[in-house]
């Protein structure tokens, strides 16, 4: 045994052959065992809550900086004041959104047992497209308040 223990560490109550030689397939397995990583690391549960908290808090600042500009336009019937909506009064707590999303989604892909990177690789076009998308459609929403008023929003008229 002096070999493999010395190299090994101390290989305990294994069976051994008799002059004390342990057989070549125990000594595979255990230095495999040994030193083999887990199959599956463990799942980022902390991403996945801080994703899912920084996507909220992103929203709360996102619909309060949407809500002030709006009233503040209804106030003054600007356009001046929707074309500054779409600047990065706006566009940064959207991001934060996107971001919180992507890491969420990513997280969530990996409580699944894929890799970080797999996971990321699908996180990132889901939450770009549908960043993308999102975007677009609250600009058509502007768009239409800037040229017919918040009654062109007004989809009970039909």
């Amino acid at each position: 045994m002096g070999r493999w223990a010395t190299i090994w560490g101390d290989l305990g109550d294994l069976p051994v052959r008799s002059g004390g030689q342990l057989s070549p397939i125990i000594k595979k397995s255990y230095v495999l065992f040994y030193f083999s990583k887990p199959v599956y690391p463990q799942p980022p549960y902390v991403l996945f809550f801080a994703g899912f908290l920084a996507s909220v808090s992103s929203g709360y600042a996102f619909s309060t900086a949407l809500q002030q500009s709006v009233n503040e336009w209804n106030s003054r019937r600007s356009t001046r004041i929707l074309a500054t909506l779409r600047g990065p009064k706006l566009q940064i707590p959207f991001f934060g959104i996107c971001a919180g999303v992507c890491v969420f989604l990513a997280s969530g892909i990996q409580l699944f047992g894929f890799s970080a990177k797999v996971a990321y690789a699908m996180g990132m076009p889901m939450t770009l497209l549908s960043g993308l998308l999102i975007w677009s459609q609250l600009s058509r929403i502007l768009t239409l308040i800037e040229e017919g008023g918040s009654k062109a929003l007004d989809l009970d008229s039909f």
